[in-house]
């Protein structure tokens, strides 16, 4: 299966500006030739809630796999005591807790949707001794952990900075916030009728640290954007994807999109240069860099929705050619940050209408479950040097569309950046100055 080695080499400083000085070093990528998309999907876990929960409460598991299936499920421990992996039996080492299979297990069967859903009391199944700590709940083809499998992190009465602190420590430089508050939470999935919206990027500038917002100006070239990421100070990263003149109005003038598919764009003279080729039936999004010469995309295919099951993969790009697919179970609303170094993306995700974060591994196609943490969420989408946290979040009433704010460090509104009837999300800092991009409806 494994042909070759390929390097992604790793930056200090690069897109959206959260993660300078993180990653120093070089990371051998063990990349495949390109995999056939008959590749099985491992199965997919969501819990809720997964973070400090009330052990008197009960908590929700939701699964995907495929119908009839039996999938297994088990409660891991961090045996070796590096807080980075669970691991499926003693190891020694500091912070060994005994037998990591020993703490749960059970089992769950995947229904006609190809979803499958319990409940459990938490008092019932994690004993008090492994409170406020990092707990994973894994679900397998296999018993006891074994085989594809899927993951999600949860903890019982634990501090967030305490349960997130190596994840904010991987993708961001700004320390964990600990005092994040609800208003953070205000954030939402994607919104079922937004593919129906034509989006193009857009640039806002703001005066100083602390200066007014000045005028959203469009990208050109960018009409039916469907994704975008900063790729250095002077370069961006944009998906475009087909027109659905079933349901957008396109006026006779407009200008001739771009052909779908994901391109690198120079912001001095406006070049773009082609990168991917979407082929027929394939929806391109959430392009972000890998280091200084891969970029991470979504890519998805035609038929594709959570009512049907997902059908989509996380691709990895290099020197005019994929290099990396990992097959997937979820949309990718959004890649955050990366961790070259660790091998590991950050995206912002969405699940059965639940918006969550999930890390993937590159290197291991091993993908794990975060539920809603809003410290690490908060942590990585703050200015470069740490300043405030740009979201973008549906109105409560899901009435007057996306809006974008800046939130202080407790999660606080601090002030509008776009709000009104259209569509703004998926911002982006520059890794220097204050600018953002972000995708804006076309009228």
């Amino acid at each position: 299966m494994f042909q070759r080695v390929d390097v992604c080499r790793s930056r200090v400083s690069r897109g959206g500006g959260r993660w300078q000085g993180i990653v120093a070093a070089v990371a051998v990528v063990l990349c495949w030739a390109r995999a056939s998309h008959a590749q099985v999907s491992s199965p997919t876990i969501r819990i809720t809630p997964n973070a400090i929960q009330d052990p008197d409460k009960s908590m929700e598991v939701v699964v995907a796999g495929e119908v009839g299936q039996i999938l297994h499920l088990t409660v891991l421990l961090d045996c070796s005591g590096n807080r980075n992996i669970p691991d499926l039996a003693p190891t020694s080492g500091q912070g060994g807790q005994g037998s990591c299979q020993s703490v749960w297990r059970g089992t769950i069967k995947v229904g006609q949707r190809r979803v499958g859903k319990a409940t459990y009391r938490l008092s019932e199944i994690i004993p008090k001794e492994f409170h406020e700590q990092r707990l994973w709940l894994r679900v397998s083809d296999r018993a006891g952990g074994h085989g594809t499998h899927g993951d999600a992190v949860f903890t019982v009465i634990g501090k967030p900075c305490t349960v997130w602190k190596t994840l904010v420590d991987w993708f961001s430089d700004n320390g964990c916030p600990a005092e994040v508050g609800d208003a953070i939470r205000l954030d939402r999935s994607r919104s079922g009728a937004l593919p129906k919206v034509l989006f193009e990027v857009r640039r806002i500038i703001r005066a100083g640290a602390s200066g007014a917002w000045g005028k959203a100006v469009s990208v050109p070239g960018t009409r039916a954007a469907t994704g975008v990421a900063w790729d250095g100070p002077n370069h961006l990263l944009v998906t475009i994807g087909r027109i659905d003149t079933t349901s957008v109005i396109v006026p006779d003038d407009a200008p001739e999109p771009a052909a779908p598919g994901l391109y690198r764009i120079a912001l001095t003279d406006g070049a773009a240069t082609p990168l991917v080729r979407a082929r027929k039936g394939e929806r391109l999004s959430a392009p972000f860099p890998v280091g200084d010469d891969c970029v991470a995309f979504l890519r998805e295919h035609a038929g594709s929705s959570e009512e049907h099951g997902i059908d989509a993969d996380l691709m990895i790009w290099r020197d005019g050619k994929v290099i990396r697919e990992i097959p997937l179970r979820q949309s990718l609303h959004q890649i955050l940050a990366v961790n070259v170094k660790q091998g590991r993306i950050l995206a912002y995700s969405r699940w059965r209408g639940i918006p969550s974060l999930v890390s993937i591994n590159f290197h291991t196609r091993s993908i794990t479950q975060l539920g809603f943490p809003a410290e690490l969420y908060h942590a990585v989408m703050r200015a470069p040097g740490g300043g405030h946290a740009v979201l973008a979040f549906e109105d409560a009433s899901g009435q007057t569309g996306w809006d974008m704010a800046l939130f202080d460090d407790k999660g606080e509104w601090v002030e509008d950046i776009e709000v009104g009837d259209r569509e703004d999300l998926m911002p982006s800092w520059r890794p220097i100055g204050t600018e953002l991009v972000y995708l804006g409806q076309v009228d």
